[in-house]
């Protein structure tokens, strides 16, 4: 785990019960108080949890940490190595139609739980946007010194046919990604 990509510890949302982990250890907690700040930073209270299963929140023991920079939030999960807090968003790369931008809220068993979805498989998502394939035909026409040009691109060959300048050369099918 790479502790620098994590947010660091926030007392609101601890106390509202978003996970906490450690930089010096491999356990997980979860907030129960805080003590006065000093100059170590904030004294927290935390829980040890079950790492194997979170939902659970088995407690292990319980810990004073004197030192609140050892705690970052812990992540829903990691997608292309970065950790995943939830409100992200992310990109649905699947192959279905209703594919766009998802909202992360848990995470269950393996899945994502995400805004509208449910469950969804990490992956096929990504931090970034997927590249969209788009068709077209445009024309081709004759310019000044022998250059060629072609117009804007059509979503039909009759669409493009219909707009033919006198200097046409040829209406020609087009594939490209944004």
């Amino acid at each position: 785990m790479i502790t620098s990509l994590l947010r660091p510890f926030n007392l609101e949302a601890a106390a509202k019960g978003e996970l906490l982990c450690s930089t010096v250890d491999s356990y997980i907690y979860e907030f129960i108080a805080s003590g006065k700040p000093d100059v170590y930073g904030q004294n927290v209270t935390c829980r040890i949890v079950d790492v194997k299963d979170p939902s659970v929140r088995h407690c292990v023991g319980t810990l004073v940490l004197k030192d609140s920079n050892h705690l970052r939030m812990c992540p829903l999960c990691w997608v292309e190595e970065k950790p995943v807090y939830k409100g992200d968003k992310l990109y649905d790369t699947s192959a279905c139609e209703n594919r766009g931008i998802v909202i992360a809220e848990g995470y269950e068993e393996g899945d994502l739980l995400v805004k509208g979805y449910g469950a969804h498989y990490i992956g096929y998502l990504s931090w970034k946007q997927p590249k969209v394939k788009k068709t077209g035909w445009v024309n081709i026409s004759s310019a000044h010194a022998g250059r060629k040009i072609c117009s804007r691109v059509f979503e039909t060959k009759a669409q493009a046919e219909k707009c033919q300048s006198r200097n046409h050369l040829a209406c020609t099918f087009i594939e490209w990604e944004e």
